[in-house]
């Protein structure tokens, strides 16, 4: 393996592993968001359960 191929692959492997920490981060603030909402509407799930 020269010096160019070796360069080359490690450029890949470090662009995916930036690719994953993005698609991590964002799932994350997903899932945050998600979360957020179901609290939000919480007191109107149970306003609407009681009536």
């Amino acid at each position: 393996m020269d010096a160019k191929t070796a360069e080359t692959a490690m450029k890949k492997i470090l662009v995916g592993l930036a690719l994953v920490a993005i698609l991590c981060m964002v799932g994350g603030a997903g899932y945050r968001f998600g979360q957020y909402l179901a609290e939000r509407d919480a007191p109107v799930r149970q306003a609407n359960a009681g009536a």
